[in-house]
Protein backbone atom coordinates (compact mmCIF):
# COMPACT_ATOMS: atom_id res chain seq x y z
CA UNK A 1 0.00 0.00 0.00
CA UNK A 2 1.28 3.26 -0.77
CA UNK A 3 0.91 5.88 1.58
CA UNK A 4 1.61 10.26 1.06
CA UNK A 5 3.17 11.05 4.20
CA UNK A 6 3.99 14.98 5.37
CA UNK A 7 7.69 16.09 5.95
CA UNK A 8 7.42 16.03 9.56
CA UNK A 9 6.37 12.16 9.37
CA UNK A 10 9.08 11.44 7.17
CA UNK A 11 11.92 13.07 9.52
CA UNK A 12 10.67 11.58 12.20
CA UNK A 13 10.70 7.64 10.57
CA UNK A 14 14.41 8.48 9.36
CA UNK A 15 15.24 9.23 13.10
CA UNK A 16 13.60 6.33 14.88
CA UNK A 17 14.33 3.66 11.26
CA UNK A 18 17.19 2.05 13.57
CA UNK A 19 14.67 1.17 16.55
CA UNK A 20 11.75 0.49 14.72
CA UNK A 21 13.66 -2.05 12.57
CA UNK A 22 14.91 -3.67 16.59
CA UNK A 23 11.30 -3.55 17.10
CA UNK A 24 9.69 -5.25 14.71
CA UNK A 25 12.48 -8.01 14.46
CA UNK A 26 13.73 -8.75 17.95
CA UNK A 27 11.83 -7.11 20.74
CA UNK A 28 8.34 -7.23 19.31
CA UNK A 29 7.85 -9.58 16.35
CA UNK A 30 4.38 -10.15 16.81
CA UNK A 31 3.62 -6.09 17.12
CA UNK A 32 0.80 -4.72 15.78
CA UNK A 33 2.83 -2.02 14.11
CA UNK A 34 2.45 -1.32 10.29
CA UNK A 35 5.39 -3.03 8.74
CA UNK A 36 7.10 -0.46 6.60
CA UNK A 37 8.91 -1.75 3.44
CA UNK A 38 10.12 1.66 2.03
CA UNK A 39 10.08 5.62 2.75
CA UNK A 40 10.49 8.28 -0.46
CA UNK A 41 10.47 11.56 -1.82
CA UNK A 42 9.86 12.48 -5.12
CA UNK A 43 11.07 15.78 -6.28
CA UNK A 44 9.68 17.70 -9.17
CA UNK A 45 11.55 20.48 -10.16
CA UNK A 46 10.12 24.02 -11.37
CA UNK A 47 12.00 25.51 -14.39
CA UNK A 48 11.67 29.08 -15.27
CA UNK A 49 9.35 29.71 -12.31
CA UNK A 50 10.22 31.38 -9.11
CA UNK A 51 8.08 28.75 -7.39
CA UNK A 52 9.76 26.32 -5.12
CA UNK A 53 10.50 22.36 -5.85
CA UNK A 54 7.45 20.49 -5.20
CA UNK A 55 7.83 17.33 -2.98
CA UNK A 56 5.98 14.59 -2.32
CA UNK A 57 6.79 12.25 0.76
CA UNK A 58 5.27 8.94 0.64
CA UNK A 59 6.13 5.02 2.38
CA UNK A 60 5.21 2.15 1.40
CA UNK A 61 3.44 -0.55 3.59
CA UNK A 62 1.33 -3.60 4.14
CA UNK A 63 -2.30 -4.01 3.65
CA UNK A 64 -3.42 -4.68 7.15
CA UNK A 65 -6.51 -5.72 5.46
CA UNK A 66 -5.39 -7.97 3.04
CA UNK A 67 -7.29 -10.70 3.86
CA UNK A 68 -10.05 -13.26 1.86
CA UNK A 69 -12.48 -12.24 4.85
CA UNK A 70 -14.93 -9.11 4.17
CA UNK A 71 -14.54 -6.48 6.59
CA UNK A 72 -17.67 -5.08 7.78
CA UNK A 73 -16.19 -2.40 9.73
CA UNK A 74 -13.16 -0.69 10.14
CA UNK A 75 -12.29 1.61 13.13
CA UNK A 76 -8.93 3.64 13.80
CA UNK A 77 -9.28 3.85 17.88
CA UNK A 78 -6.92 6.37 19.66
CA UNK A 79 -8.17 6.08 23.41
CA UNK A 80 -10.07 9.58 23.19
CA UNK A 81 -13.39 10.79 22.19
CA UNK A 82 -12.36 14.36 21.23
CA UNK A 83 -13.28 15.16 17.96
CA UNK A 84 -13.06 11.19 17.12
CA UNK A 85 -15.85 11.04 14.64
CA UNK A 86 -16.89 10.07 11.17
CA UNK A 87 -19.55 12.05 9.00
CA UNK A 88 -21.50 10.32 7.49
CA UNK A 89 -24.06 12.58 5.41
CA UNK A 90 -28.15 11.39 6.90
CA UNK A 91 -28.96 10.44 3.12
CA UNK A 92 -25.98 8.64 2.30
CA UNK A 93 -25.31 5.14 3.72
CA UNK A 94 -21.60 4.32 5.75
CA UNK A 95 -18.69 3.05 3.28
CA UNK A 96 -17.52 0.32 4.81
CA UNK A 97 -14.19 1.06 3.68
CA UNK A 98 -14.16 4.20 5.49
CA UNK A 99 -12.50 3.67 8.94
CA UNK A 100 -14.39 4.54 11.95
CA UNK A 101 -13.67 6.10 14.71
CA UNK A 102 -13.63 6.57 18.76
CA UNK A 103 -16.77 7.58 18.76
CA UNK A 104 -18.54 5.97 16.17
CA UNK A 105 -17.40 2.45 18.04
CA UNK A 106 -19.18 3.61 21.47
CA UNK A 107 -22.50 4.28 19.48
CA UNK A 108 -22.41 0.91 17.69
CA UNK A 109 -21.53 -1.23 20.98
CA UNK A 110 -19.42 -3.60 19.22
CA UNK A 111 -18.31 -5.57 21.36
CA UNK A 112 -15.29 -8.01 20.52
CA UNK A 113 -14.90 -11.06 22.26
CA UNK A 114 -11.65 -12.79 22.18
CA UNK A 115 -10.23 -16.39 24.13
CA UNK A 116 -8.67 -15.07 27.55
CA UNK A 117 -5.35 -16.38 26.10
CA UNK A 118 -5.56 -14.73 23.24
CA UNK A 119 -6.37 -11.62 25.05
CA UNK A 120 -3.69 -12.01 27.44
CA UNK A 121 -1.29 -12.08 24.03
CA UNK A 122 -2.91 -9.09 22.42
CA UNK A 123 -2.74 -6.73 25.88
CA UNK A 124 1.12 -7.78 26.25
CA UNK A 125 1.56 -7.11 22.62
CA UNK A 126 -0.10 -3.95 22.76
CA UNK A 127 1.62 -3.23 25.96
CA UNK A 128 4.93 -3.53 24.25
CA UNK A 129 3.71 -1.21 21.21
CA UNK A 130 2.84 1.52 23.76
CA UNK A 131 6.36 1.44 25.28
CA UNK A 132 8.26 1.83 21.56
CA UNK A 133 6.23 4.93 21.16
CA UNK A 134 6.81 5.85 24.08
CA UNK A 135 10.34 5.68 23.92
CA UNK A 136 10.31 7.35 20.32
CA UNK A 137 8.06 10.05 22.35
CA UNK A 138 5.15 9.37 20.05
CA UNK A 139 2.10 10.14 21.74
CA UNK A 140 -0.37 10.18 18.46
CA UNK A 141 -1.14 6.85 17.23
CA UNK A 142 -3.77 4.65 16.72
CA UNK A 143 -4.83 0.86 17.06
CA UNK A 144 -6.96 0.23 13.32
CA UNK A 145 -9.37 -2.43 13.95
CA UNK A 146 -11.04 -4.80 11.33
CA UNK A 147 -14.14 -6.64 11.88
CA UNK A 148 -15.73 -9.59 9.75
CA UNK A 149 -19.36 -10.53 11.16
CA UNK A 150 -20.13 -13.93 11.37
CA UNK A 151 -23.65 -13.61 10.55
CA UNK A 152 -24.81 -17.51 11.19
CA UNK A 153 -23.57 -17.32 14.41
CA UNK A 154 -23.66 -13.79 15.46
CA UNK A 155 -20.01 -13.58 16.26
CA UNK A 156 -17.38 -11.70 15.01
CA UNK A 157 -13.62 -12.33 14.17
Amino acid sequence: MLKTIRRDEFKLMKRILRQYYDHLTKENTDTLISRIFGLHKIIFKRKHTLKADKKIYFCIMNNVFNTHNKIDKRYDLKGSTRGRTTYFPPDVPRDATVAMKDLDFLADKTKIKVDRTIKSKLLEVLRKDADFFAQCNIIDYSLLVGIHALKERNQVQ
